[in-house]
């Protein structure tokens, strides 16, 4: 393991995503511009149709279980992707 991976190794985490996420080659754009442009796929990441806060999402709700929640409230603007994703999880 890397040595910032190891730095979460005694941080409690539940893991909820779908890991590692997926990098995919820009063919159009990189032809256009003569060079090989990739792009990480976070949207593949998990449940509530993924995104970058189930990382966060995983340690949130590690920590939760780990204090006895059965209950999580959260908010957001309408339609919030982080809404989705805390239902998912």
């Amino acid at each position: 393991m890397n040595e910032i991976g190891s730095l979460f190794e005694e941080v409690p985490r539940k893991r909820i995503g779908f890991f590692p996420t997926h990098i995919e080659k820009l063919g159009n754009i990189s032809q256009k511009y003569d060079q090989n442009m990739y792009i990480k796929r976070d949207d593949l990441t998990g449940p509530g149709f993924g995104g970058n806060k189930i990382r966060k999402l995983e340690f949130i709700i590690a920590d939760a279980l780990e204090k006895g929640a059965t209950h999580m409230i959260t908010y957001g603007g309408f339609q919030t992707n982080h809404g989705r994703q805390m239902v998912s999880a």
